[in-house]
């Protein structure tokens, strides 16, 4: 696709799972790894920015249990819309 390396919020929250897209992107699999970031994670991609960074992945990092949901001002939490669709994908992975 044309880039070289990754800067990756998503990375924080799914660590072992971007090390092997990094991974098989760097062996030559680009499709395969295309593939599967749209099908696993494009929803989860887009949610963890609707309402701005960090507050997206602070969210997942909660949900799974990682780190506590808190944010300084003026940065908030994601609203109950956002925190739902979250566990909905979440979900859907499991």
């Amino acid at each position: 696709m044309g880039g070289i390396g990754v800067i990756s919020v998503f990375g924080n929250a799914f660590p072992r799972e971007m090390s092997c897209l990094v991974n098989s992107a760097l062996e030559g699999n680009a499709i395969n790894v295309r593939h599967k970031m749209e099908k696993d994670f494009n929803r989860l991609f887009h949610l963890i920015f609707v309402e701005g960074n960090p507050a997206g992945v602070k969210c997942i990092l909660n949900l799974k249990g990682m780190a506590q949901n808190r944010l300084r001002l003026p940065l908030v939490p994601v609203s109950e819309k956002i925190l739902l669709e979250i566990k909905e994908e979440l979900a859907r992975l499991d």
